[in-house]
């Protein structure tokens, strides 16, 4: 039996999204495949006779993990680097004066930009506080 150790990429895909139809009354799935979410145009007739058009995807990416990534994937924080520098410095120093210290003002950020991608410093900042209280942040 011959064995390779170099980790194989995929030659086809077949990929499926989930719909929902937006009759409230129904809440009725439905399954459209890659191909009919990319057709300008396509139209999904419900069992209630309600009618939607998905909106149209221009392309799928499949992203694979670097080898450096998948080495420390388990213990790997969030870095710096991921958030804007201005926006994090703007947004530790509003958390510093409301007691924050700046090492706990970076990790509450980063997790929360990560979870809620904004450059706009107050909504982050609000995000990071609601995330707290176990809210929605």
């Amino acid at each position: 039996m011959n064995t390779k150790k170099k980790n194989q990429k995929p030659i086809d895909y077949d990929l499926h999204l989930k719909y929902r139809c937006p009759n409230n009354k129904c809440n009725c799935e439905h399954w459209l495949s890659i191909k009919e979410t990319k057709t300008k145009n396509f139209k999904v007739v419900c069992d209630c006779e309600t009618t939607f058009s998905p909106k149209q995807i221009k392309k799928i990416r499949i992203v694979y993990l670097e080898k450096e990534e998948s080495q420390h994937t388990e213990t790997k924080q969030p870095e710096k680097d991921t958030i804007p520098n201005d926006l994090l410095e703007k947004s530790t120093e509003t958390l510093v004066n409301y007691g924050f210290t700046k090492e706990e003002s970076h990790k509450l950020l980063i997790s929360s930009y990560i979870k809620n991608i904004t450059e706009d410093c107050s909504t982050l900042i609000k995000k990071a506080l609601k995330s707290i209280g176990g809210l929605n942040g």
